[in-house]
């Protein structure tokens, strides 16, 4: 599952805020595929210079190490996000280039 959103914050970025498998899919590259095939969706888009990728504080253990293998680097921003079983959580953002 994958939630993209084009020129957002701004015309020049992209973000994605939710990039997830299933459990039983983890390690067999299927987020890398999914991430793949939506940046190069986005590298068409010529106006998108950067790509930001949202990642929720009570995952960011498990999930750094697949951002820095895709090429991401914390930007040290956080957000406020949506709220799961009671409490707001916060989303830690990254940052990589759509093209090198």
């Amino acid at each position: 599952m994958a939630d993209p959103a084009l020129r957002w914050p701004s015309g020049a970025h992209a973000s994605i805020g939710v990039l997830q498998v299933r459990a039983a899919d983890h390690g067999h590259g299927c987020a890398r595929d999914l991430h793949e095939h939506l940046h190069a969706t986005i590298a068409a888009a010529r106006a998108i210079t950067t790509l930001r990728l949202s990642i929720v504080e009570t995952n960011l253990d498990v999930a750094a190490p697949s951002r820095e293998a895709l090429g991401y680097r914390a930007t040290g921003e956080t957000k406020l996000g949506a709220i799961a079983q009671g409490r707001r959580l916060t989303a830690h953002l990254s940052e990589r280039p759509v093209r090198p």
